[in-house]
């Protein structure tokens, strides 16, 4: 029998406040009484199962939701927050813009301009709710890293002022057991040839970084 108890408990702590108490109680069979603080305000929700509906969710307010809206509705997931962390981790440091090409199908032009740029106006463009996979290829050392991570910082400064809707997460995906895996074939790909403007020093870090992105 799947422990919800574990689940809502787990699930909660990642929202919670760091080192907060998650206090979740079963009140009857198939219900649960959770509080936890977020933010400094500690917060309140029943947690109902049934075996047609799955989990349901009452809220403070009164409202009732599925686990999974619940989860990922805006109460519980504050990008805003989010943003200003990724700010905290990342703050702004000299970022030497970084030349690229974007490779398109066979008849149209390519275009050339910043590799960042080149990033968020990809990630802007209308799609049509298929995955989209971009590949940025260069030699090692010549910025991969940097030019991510700077796409990722940008768009937080962006939607904390309105100028976006969407957030961008960086995730280092670089472990072992993760290169280890073949990379799943599409049939739709962009990809990114980065340039170097100018030649810099990169950190031994950097450059074994840049080698396996």
């Amino acid at each position: 029998m799947f422990d919800w108890k574990a689940r809502i408990e787990r699930d909660l702590t990642s929202f919670g406040d760091p080192g907060a108490l998650v206090d979740v109680r079963e009140t009857t069979g198939r219900a649960f009484r959770a509080v936890w603080t977020m933010q400094g305000v500690e917060r309140e929700a029943m947690f109902s199962r049934s075996r047609d509906a799955g989990v349901s969710v009452k809220t403070e307010e009164g409202r009732t939701l599925s686990y999974r809206s619940f989860v990922a509705g805006s109460d519980m997931a504050d990008l805003q927050r989010v943003a200003r962390m990724i700010l905290q981790a990342m703050p702004p440091e000299l970022f030497v813009e970084t030349g690229a090409e974007r490779s398109v199908a066979e008849g149209d032009t390519e275009r050339k301009a910043s590799a960042v740029g080149l990033l968020a106006d990809l990630l802007e463009e209308e799609d049509d709710g298929a995955t989209r996979v971009v590949m940025v290829t260069a030699d090692a050392g010549a910025g991969k890293t940097y030019v991510l991570k700077e796409l990722v910082r940008r768009s937080a400064n962006g939607y904390l002022h309105g100028k976006t809707r969407r957030l961008l997460l960086y995730v280092n995906a670089q472990g072992r057991s993760l290169a280890r895996r073949r990379v799943p074939s599409t049939t739709k790909r962009s990809f990114l040839r980065g340039r170097a403007a100018s030649p810099r020093p990169a950190t031994s870090a950097g450059a074994r970084a840049g080698s396996r992105a």
